[in-house]
């Protein structure tokens, strides 16, 4: 692509940029009171996407709040079985999806209730992940579990199923500054770079920067 085309697409992409970042910023707030954080009202599978790598059992507190949220959906009837996907790291020998799969383990889960991602890497790969994983019948009977402002773009991206629940817990940590500043700006960043740049390049882009993300944590 010449050099003039990438900056007709950023004279369009920036302005709209700074607007999507603006409305995001307002609207994490209200994303509190959506739908999102409706609990489901009948059992189903629970699908968790990884977050981040952490200190606490190789998990951010961000994924284990949404392991935690799950749980307690579990916990009440609501989860039937978990599906949970995300974060493989295959040159650094990482696997978000395995340690979520010790975590749920470690708190009395049986393991015939877990299926564990061990090959995505982004939202998009997440999502194939999850259709290869559930059940054949769960398509109308999921329950996706993340941060709102992911549920938002897993929203969009599934809107062939308008019958998939979402849900993210209305947790303090949730309303932090910091945590919807750095939300919003990944989301914005997301936005540019899959606007600006062509498809199969922005795969690459990803991939490179989750792997080279993951081996600075060694």
């Amino acid at each position: 692509m010449r050099l003039s085309q990438y900056c007709k697409k950023a004279i369009i992409a920036c302005p709209l940029a700074l607007i999507l970042y603006a409305t995001l910023c307002i609207g994490t707030i209200s994303l509190f009171d959506s739908e999102f954080t409706l609990r489901p009202q009948s059992p189903s599978t629970a699908v968790v996407f990884f977050s981040e790598f952490g200190n606490s059992e190789g998990l951010s507190k961000e994924t284990i709040l949404r392991l935690e949220d799950a749980l307690t959906l579990f916990k009440d009837g609501l989860i039937e079985r978990f599906v949970v996907v995300g974060g493989a790291r295959k040159e650094s020998n990482r696997f978000g999806g395995k340690l979520m799969a010790k975590y749920l383990a470690r708190r009395g889960i049986s393991e015939d209730l877990i299926r564990a991602d061990l090959k995505s890497y982004d939202t998009n790969t997440n999502l194939k992940a999850a259709q290869k994983l559930c059940e054949p019948g769960d398509i109308k009977n999921r329950t996706y579990i993340s941060d709102p402002l992911h549920l938002l773009r897993i929203r969009f991206l599934l809107d062939q199923l308008p019958n998939v629940r979402f849900y993210a817990s209305e947790r303090s940590s949730r309303w932090s500054t910091l945590f919807v500043v750095k939300r919003v700006t990944h989301e914005l960043v997301a936005y540019l770079a899959y606007a600006l740049i062509p498809s199969e390049q922005y795969a690459k882009l990803v991939h490179w920067y989750r792997e080279s993300s993951a081996k600075d944590l060694n």
